[in-house]
């Protein structure tokens, strides 16, 4: 994963902590089962995504992991987001 956070961060400047939930977006689980997985509470995931959406200039969920699997279509083959 640490492979994939770097990216993040160099391309769209996101910190490791808004990376990780990108990711956890890119694989399909909603905001709040992120939240959880992230331990933090779900008001911090909102915060986090609406840094992400100003980085990234997109403003909803489905156009952030649209964006990022373009850019790094790797992040689609099994386990590449987390492997």
């Amino acid at each position: 994963m640490n492979e994939s956070i770097g990216a993040l961060h160099r391309a769209f400047a996101l910190t490791p902590c808004e990376a990780r939930l990108a990711l956890h977006l890119v694989t399909g689980e909603t905001l709040r089962s992120a939240a959880a997985e992230l331990h933090v509470s779900y008001e911090t995931a909102r915060t986090q995504l609406k840094s992400i959406f100003s980085k990234t200039g997109t403003s909803r969920q489905a156009e952030l992991v649209g964006l990022i699997v373009t850019a790094f279509p790797v992040f689609l083959k099994a386990g590449a987001v987390f492997g």
